[in-house]
């Protein structure tokens, strides 16, 4: 298995939020990736949720769309959350346990592929090598991911200390530009930056850190995230309503 960090670490991680994940992150991307659904699929598509989580997207696509689909991920612990929520709602969505850079599935067997808010976890070349042999020619793999520009100058970035700087696994835009270029049985289709207004109060946002909403906190000493706490409680102090823009990247590939 080929990640950008260890493996187990990452595992522990999933696991140890796997209760809460839904709670934590933010289900704005929804909307988009639905209506990038709806221009690529038909009835009966064969779609993978690669990555799938919980199946915080997959479940609510589930219940909206006539497609047969399919979520793999690492984490047994986030898969159980997944099957219970698809069992549940008497969806009929099939999960697994699977590597990314190794799907077990035979050669162009799904029409769409789509990664939510994971793909900076994987080798992005050999992710989509290995996703260009799953996919029936003329098929689409959809990523959601934010650009390392993007976090950036992201309120996070911006405000809580070394979080830009400790955030070294995204892809740059033109790094998804470029593996296009280096997997020869994709062209890149379309690439968007989307941008959402959000606003939080500062219990809000601390609370956010407190269950380490995102997995960049782990990336942290104790020492260092203690200082870091210590000096972005200070920033946030007297502060009420916090607005600000949260933004993501929507890569399109196409297999020709």
């Amino acid at each position: 298995m080929i990640y950008k960090e260890d493996v187990k670490d990452l595992k522990d991680y999933f696991v140890s939020i796997s209760s809460k994940y839904d709670e934590l992150r933010g289900k704005e991307i929804l909307s988009p990736l639905c209506e990038t659904l709806r221009r690529l699929t038909k009835k009966d598509s064969k779609v993978l949720d690669v990555a799938c989580g919980t199946g915080l997207f997959l479940i609510p696509i589930a219940t909206e769309f006539d497609l047969r689909l399919f979520g793999s991920d690492l984490s047994s612990g986030m898969l159980e959350t997944a099957h219970k929520k698809a069992r549940n709602k008497n969806l009929r969505v099939s999960f697994l346990r699977a590597d990314v850079h190794n799907l077990p599935f035979p050669d162009e067997y799904f029409d769409v592929l789509i990664s939510t808010n994971a793909i900076h976890h994987f080798d992005l070349i050999k992710n989509l090598k290995e996703c260009a042999r799953v996919l029936r020619k003329g098929g689409s793999y959809i990523v959601f991911s934010r650009f390392r520009e993007q976090n950036n100058r992201s309120f996070w970035g911006k405000n809580f200390p070394k979080f830009a700087d400790k955030e070294d696994r995204l892809y740059n835009k033109e790094e998804f530009e470029g593996a296009a270029e280096k997997v020869e049985e994709f062209n890149l289709d379309d690439i968007n930056e989307l941008s959402f207004e959000k606003k939080a109060t500062a219990e809000e946002i601390l609370a956010e850190v407190a269950n380490k909403k995102y997995s960049t906190f782990d990336l942290y000493s104790d020492e260092e995230f203690k200082e870091s706490l210590k000096s972005f409680k200070n920033w946030l102090n007297g502060k009420k309503d916090i607005c600000y823009i949260s933004e993501i990247g929507e890569v399109i590939y196409r297999k020709v």
